[in-house]
């Protein structure tokens, strides 16, 4: 296989050429470190012809980030293995409508075939922002307006979950 694949020691896509190569993988750090990898490298980036990515946490800042600059999730799975959540996606260059605000968080290809664990991230989703609003809700500082904010994305991931199979 090395005369097919070519590991590089190197600070995210920095130690590539544009056109140099067909696509990347990038796995095992979260959304933003993986934003900040692209925008570091956006011309070898945009000369890609795929990304796997694995983001480790807030994947719908990865998502937002390709809709925006002209890539769209062609495919995506949520998988358990060895206890632990992951969200894998295949992006392809091409530009894609922008998503509703929620199906950044999830994957539209999640959604729409309601891939099996979609109810496991909701409650992930639903998880995180419960402790935010504890956290919140303890605060001596006059934050009733994220509350309610909050407390009706939370209403909403229970509305969604309910459309499930």
């Amino acid at each position: 296989m090395t005369d097919r694949i070519d590991c590089r020691l190197g600070d995210g896509l920095t130690c590539i050429q544009a056109g140099e190569v067909d696509g990347a993988v990038i796995c095992g750090m979260g959304g933003p470190l993986m934003v900040k990898i692209l925008q570091n490298s956006y011309e070898v980036w945009q000369s890609l012809h795929f990304a796997v990515l694995q983001p480790q946490s807030e994947a719908g800042i990865l998502r937002r980030y390709l809709y925006q600059h002209g890539w769209h999730i062609e495919d995506e799975r949520l998988v358990i293995d060895d206890g632990r959540f992951y969200e894998m996606m295949r992006a392809v260059p091409g530009q894609a409508d922008a998503l509703p605000d929620w199906l950044y968080d999830i994957g539209p290809v999640n959604w729409q075939r309601r891939d099996p664990l979609l109810g496991r991230k909701i409650d992930i989703l639903m998880e995180t922002k419960g402790h935010i609003l504890e956290g919140l809700r303890k605060s001596r500082k006059d934050v009733h307006e994220r509350i309610e904010k909050i407390e009706s994305e939370l209403r909403f991931w229970r509305e969604l979950k309910c459309q499930l199979p």
